[in-house]
C-alpha cells in the first residue's frame, strides 16, 4: 500500500480492552434502541403520516446499520489487536463506516430542515413534503453518503485498506493525496453548520413571535 507508515503503536491492553468493551455496550443499546424506535414509529398510524417520521426511521435504520455491522467489527478489532476478515471486507468496513456515520447526520440535516420550513414557511409545507418529495430525499441522502466513497473504493482519489499502525481499515493516501480532509468538511463540518444555523433560525423565529404576541396583549388592554 501507498505511503502506509508500518510503524505499529502499542496501545496499553487496558485501552484496547475497555474500548472494545464500550464498543460492544453501545452495540448491544443502539441495536434494541433503534429496534424499538422503528418497530413504535411503524405500528402507529398517526406517525406514518408525518414527513418527520420518514427521516427518523431512516436515521434509525443508518444507525441499526451501524450498531450491527461496525461495532461488532471494531470490537473484535480491538480484542485481537488486528484486522482479522480478510481485505475485502476491510474496504467495505470504511465504506460502511463513513457512509452510515454520513447518512445519520444528513438525516439529521433533513430532520432540522423539515422543523424549519414547518414553523417558517408553514404555507409551503405540504408542498416541500409531499411522499415523492420525500423519497427524492430520502434517496439522495443515502446516494450521496455512500457515492462519496466511490473514488477511494476505485482507488481513484485516495485507497481503503489497513493502516497498520492502528490496525484499522479506513482511508489511506495514495499518491500523497486523500480525500479524508474533504469529506470530513462536506459530510460533517457542512451538516453541523446546517443544523446549527437552522435551529438558531427556529429559535429567532419563536422569540418574534413571543413579542409579537406580548405586544398583541399588552395592546388588548
Amino acid at each position: 500500500m501507498d505511503n502506509v507508515t508500518l510503524t505499529t503503536i502499542k496501545y496499553p491492553r487496558e485501552a484496547t480492552i475497555f474500548a472494545s468493551v464500550c464498543a460492544i455496550l453501545f452495540c448491544i443499546i443502539g441495536v434494541v434502541g433503534n429496534f424499538v424506535t422503528i418497530l413504535a414509529l411503524t405500528r402507529c398510524p398517526k406517525l406514518r403520516s408525518h414527513a418527520t417520521t420518514a427521516f427518523v426511521l431512516s436515521l434509525c435504520i443508518s444507525d441499526l446499520l451501524f450498531c450491527t455491522v461496525n461495532l461488532p467489527l471494531t470490537a473484535s478489532r480491538y480484542i485481537h489487536e488486528a484486522w482479522t476478515f480478510g481485505d475485502a471486507l476491510c474496504k467495505l468496513f470504511p465504506v460502511l463506516f463513513y457512509g452510515n456515520v454520513a447518512v445519520s447526520l444528513l438525516n439529521m440535516v433533513a430532520i432540522t430542515l423539515n422543523r424549519y420550513v414547518l414553523i417558517s414557511y408553514h404555507q409551503y409545507y405540504n408542498q416541500f413534503y409531499s411522499k415523492t418529495s420525500i423519497c427524492l430525499q430520502l434517496l439522495c441522502t443515502w446516494g450521496f453518503a455512500f457515492l462519496i466513497m466511490l473514488p477511494s473504493l476505485l482507488g481513484v482519489w485516495g485507497q481503503l485498506g489497513l493502516n497498520p499502525s492502528t490496525f484499522s481499515c479506513t482511508i489511506l493516501e495514495k499518491d500523497g493525496t486523500s480525500p479524508k480532509k474533504i469529506f470530513f468538511l462536506i459530510a460533517f463540518v457542512l451538516p453541523c453548520v446546517v443544523i446549527i444555523t437552522s435551529y438558531s433560525c427556529i429559535f429567532w423565529r419563536v422569540q418574534r413571535s413571543q413579542r409579537k404576541l406580548r405586544a398583541h396583549h399588552h395592546l388588548g388592554y
